[in-house]
């Protein structure tokens, strides 16, 4: 039933899904559904919170080994490589349920309403907390609305790119390959890293 769901909420969206449509995906009767999960809204609970546990276990675990050796302030190449890893590592991996997995985070991220909002917030604020706070202790110059903001563009970039690999492959016209996540990375690390570093937003220049 997780898989079908996840596969059905990453074509269509939490609210263009339909119980029915996961039910004949998963060959079993909407009693099933209803039995072990109550309805749509702890469908998709369980659905993101089952593969984001073990994200958020190994992103914090890498967290706390790069502060320590960083002898308690983590490098922004450390902080960086503890946020992205752990998804690339299962992207990689060939189980096309974590693409899918993605894909179901970009729609409650992007599709606001009171259902995602609360999943999101059970399932990564104590992640965000954390990663934040490191990067205040990395960034010490940096003011809080920027930190936000640069962990903002960080999940954004780390998300788009994994879930519309497809898409980049066809824009590029097969330059970009879509199975090479090193590759990705090779490319998007170098990027969020000097953005990260970037001058404190408040005595850059306006953009005209």
């Amino acid at each position: 039933i997780l898989d079908a769901a996840e596969a059905v909420f990453a074509a269509k969206g939490f609210q263009g899904a339909s119980l029915r449509e996961i039910m004949l995906a998963a060959n079993v009767n909407i009693a099933a559904v209803n039995y072990y999960f109550g309805g749509k809204p702890d469908l998709l609970r369980a659905v993101v919170g089952r593969r984001a546990v073990e994200v958020n276990g190994r992103r914090l675990a890498l967290l706390d080994d790069a502060i320590r050796d960083g002898g308690g302030v983590a490098s922004i190449d450390g902080w960086l490589k503890a946020y992205v890893t752990p998804v690339m590592e299962v992207e990689g991996g060939g189980d096309p349920g974590w693409h899918n997995f993605v894909r179901v985070l970009n729609w409650i991220t992007t599709v606001r309403d009171t259902v995602c909002r609360q999943i999101e917030e059970e399932v990564y604020n104590d992640v965000k907390s954390a990663f934040i706070g490191s990067l205040a202790a990395a960034l010490p110059d940096v003011n809080s609305e920027d930190l936000h903001w640069r962990y903002h563009c960080v999940v954004g970039v780390v998300r788009w790119c994994l879930a519309a690999r497809d898409r980049a492959a066809a824009v590029s016209q097969g330059v970009i390959s879509p199975n090479d996540i090193e590759r990705m990375l090779d490319y998007v690390r170098p990027f969020l890293i000097a953005g990260l570093n970037a001058s404190p937003i408040h005595i850059r220049p306006p953009y005209n």
